[in-house]
This record gives structure tokens, sequence and C-alpha cells, in this order.
């Protein structure tokens, strides 16, 4: 794996430690190799080593002999040249280093100083690849660093559902600079490994910052999960146009933002909020894409509001999947109850949801209790998009079914509950309901 045209020395070990830690580091030489490698032994004298040099992370360039100095001790040497990259010095890398950084380590190396130098030199013409050209070819840079605390991983270009071939870019928080890693053949399981990584270690490092944020949370208010996610925009019929944002978990809410909150006041202020109760999670299955974004879900709301959510890779959308089911249930368990304003055989009710007793329908005059159906006798329910609730129930010792239709005042929200009691219902005498969920969503 390279960063645009890069040389091996420090890439690979530079990256495998940014995943231990908390930011994908990356040094590299673009255009031009290391050639002609040697160690040379410059004594100091009262006037220095007679060496000035150029170059450091911060400039994205790696550190390099600017001036040798005539009749110097590095000028006796002969062996040391304007334009040599400098490796190290007595043993001690300067891959990675400022400029200030490195011209430190220079000044306080001692009197015999022992510099391990080579020339670059330029590759033979090639013709350019994939990513080589175009209005991206600024993002591969000669050093770059990327936090990965709320970052994102992505294979496609900006906005859309083309992929980038062998590629994969890493996006930090604010969306500041960005980092491409370009495959050179089309390994796709290397692909895959790296993204795994990265994601995982991305997922990794949300949750410990949703843990210091919920430090200071009420417990209703604590953050389950939250992460950069892609949501479809809406489009024209050939056009599809997809934006990064944040998707935010909380014990009783789901919430997106355009961008990570950054203080009090932008927690406060979400694009979107719902109670997690009045939110439907369905999988798309590969029929209902819109275009090649695949592990998608739609998130549908008891306003009307539908969010069609993409996910980097499969892993991510099982886990969240299941997050999001493992939540719901909570909030279910935790509420025991809703009830919604409606009418039944003329009559000014509540439909009550109750996890232990099922269903129940109270007069709202003197909220006596009219009937009541544990949820297991449920055979069948639909609706007509407007006011009608129609349930059906099997009869205890009994082929006969009853039916029951209710008319509610806020039908679409009262559907999505009964789906979110139907689930924890389900959970509650199968554990395994939720662990299910993610072979659902590898379907």
């Amino acid at each position: 794996t390279t960063l645009a045209e890069s040389s091996d020395r420090g890439y690979a070990h530079s990256v495998c430690m940014s995943v231990v830690c908390v930011c994908v580091c990356v040094c590299c030489v673009p255009v031009q190799e290391m050639a002609e490698e040697r160690t040379v032994l410059v004594e100091r004298d009262a006037t220095g080593l007679g060496v000035s040099i150029q170059g450091g992370c911060d400039f994205k360039s790696p550190v390099k002999v600017y001036r040798v100095v005539p009749n110097s001790r590095a000028a006796m040497t002969g062996q040391i040249h304007e334009g040599d990259v400098i490796l190290d010095v007595n043993g001690s890398p300067l891959w990675g280093k400022t400029h200030e950084e490195a011209a430190d380590v220079l000044k306080n190396a001692g009197t015999f100083v022992t510099l391990h130098v080579a020339k670059l030199q330029p590759r033979e013409a090639e013709e350019p690849g994939p990513m080589e050209t175009g209005p991206e070819q600024d993002l591969w840079l000669a050093f770059t660093e990327v936090p990965l605390q709320m970052a994102s991983v992505t294979r496609y270009h900006k906005g859309t559902s083309v992929l980038k071939p062998n590629t994969i870019q890493v996006l930090p928080c604010d969306g500041r600079g960005r980092l491409s890693l370009h495959c050179e053949d089309e390994d796709s399981a290397q692909l895959n490994d790296w993204t795994t990584a990265l994601c995982s270690t991305i997922r990794h490092l949300n949750k410990l910052e949703a843990e210091r944020l919920n430090e200071s949370l009420d417990r209703n208010e604590q953050i389950i999960d939250m992460g950069y996610v892609y949501e479809q925009l809406p489009s024209t019929p050939h056009t599809t146009v997809w934006q990064r944002k944040v998707l935010v978990l909380r014990r009783m809410q789901i919430q997106l933002f355009r961008a990570y909150p950054s203080s009090v006041e932008e927690w406060l202020r979400p694009e979107k909020s719902y109670k997690l109760l009045e939110v439907t999670l369905r999988v798309l299955k590969a029929h209902e894409l819109s275009d090649q974004r695949a592990n998608s879900i739609i998130l549908a709301s008891g306003m009307g509001e539908n969010h069609i959510i993409s996910f980097e890779h499969l892993p991510e959308l099982s886990e969240w999947t299941r997050s999001i089911h493992n939540t719901t249930v909570g909030a279910v368990r935790h509420l025991e109850k809703q009830q919604f304003l409606g009418q039944w055989r003329g009559q000014r009710v509540y439909l009550c949801l109750d996890i232990k007793r099922g269903f129940i329908i109270y007069n709202r005059s003197d909220l006596s209790q009219l009937w009541c159906k544990p949820f297991h006798q449920l055979r069948h329910s639909s609706d007509d998009g407007h006011a009608s609730l129609r349930l059906e129930f099997t009869q205890p010792h009994s082929e006969q079914t009853m039916k029951e239709e209710v008319e509610l005042e806020d039908l679409q929200i009262a559907v999505c509950v009964l789906e979110s009691f139907l689930s924890a219902r389900v959970a509650s005498l199968d554990p395994g309901f939720i662990l299910g969920t993610d072979l659902i969503a590898a379907q």
C-alpha cells in the first residue's frame, strides 16, 4: 500500500503504529526514490558541521541538505551534497520530525556526528495512475497526519457513489485535509483489511469519546453510539448526492448533525432529532439501492421523514444495526407504556401499549378498561396510512379470531412505537433476537 508514489522507508511502520494509537501518520517521498545511501562521519569544529537544512514534516517534505558551506568539515568529506536527504543522525531517524526538531537533533549531536544520507533520484517516466491526475492531485501529500477520533473512511469520490480505484480516503473530524491510501494492485483483500482496521479503530476511539461526554450528561441523554455516516440527499432521477453527517444514538433519541458538535450550544441544535421509539430501521436490499452504495439502511420516522444512511462496509452496518436495536429495546423496557388518542366504535379512547400486558383500550372519560389483548395473541396488523389501525387477534382455545379497528390521531407514530414494542417483546422471549439482526443485515 502506498501514498501515491512513495518510498517504503518508514511508511508501513508509521501506519501500523497509527492504528494502535490515535492517528494515521505517513512519511513518504513522492515521485523520487532513494538511491546511493551513504554513512558519513563528520567532526564538528568551532564553526559547526558546515551544513544547513530544509524541509521537515511541517513542510510536507523530508529533511534535506540545503547548503554545504565551502571548505567546511562537511564539504571536506566529499560525500555530502546539496539536495541529499538526511535519513538519520547518530542512528536517530529524522522521519516525521519538524524542521526545528531536525535542527535540534543536528545541533545536539556532539563532536563526532554520523550522518546517514541518500541521494534523491527521479523515477523513470511512467503513465500516470488513475489517482495521480485530475482535480484531486493535491491530496497526495509527502507527509501527513490524520487524527482518527471521529474521522471517517470512504472509498467513494466526494458526494457520489463512484468508487475510487484501489483507494481508501481517511477524512478527519473537521474535514480539513485528508489522507488517500492507494494500493498499486487490485488486491481487494488488502483494501478490505485496511478499511476494517481503520473503521474498527475509529469506532473504538468514538466510544471512548462518548464515555467522556457521558460523564456530564443525564442518564436519558447519554450517548450510546456516534460516528460519521453518509446520507443520501434529495436528488434528481439521474443524480444521487451523498453528504457526510454525524449520526448520534442516545438512550432515548437518534440524531443527525451536519458536523461534529464542538460546543454545548451545537449539541443542542441537531439537524434532525427523533424519539427512538418513533423511528423504524430497515436494511435496504440490493434491488432497493438507488446507486452503487451498498451497506445502506433507511430510518423512517413517524413524522413521515425518511433518511437513507450508508456505511462504509458490512461490519459497520451490522454494529450500528445491533446498537440501534439494543438501545430501542432498552428504551421500551424503561418506558414500559405508551398511549395514543383515538376512537373505537364511536367512543373516545386511549390505545395503550404495555410491554407486560399488551394492547389495552381505555375509555377517555372515566379511564375504564374496555378490552385488553396480550402481544402474543396478535395475528396480523395493518393500517390505511391515514388514521385506521386494524388488529386481528387469535382467541384462546379457538380457531376464531377477533378483529378490532381503532382510529388514531397519530397513526404513523403509533405504528413505529408498536414495532418497537413488538421487537422488545420478541427480544425478551428470545435473547438471540438481537444477535440475529446481524445475520439479517449480512443477508
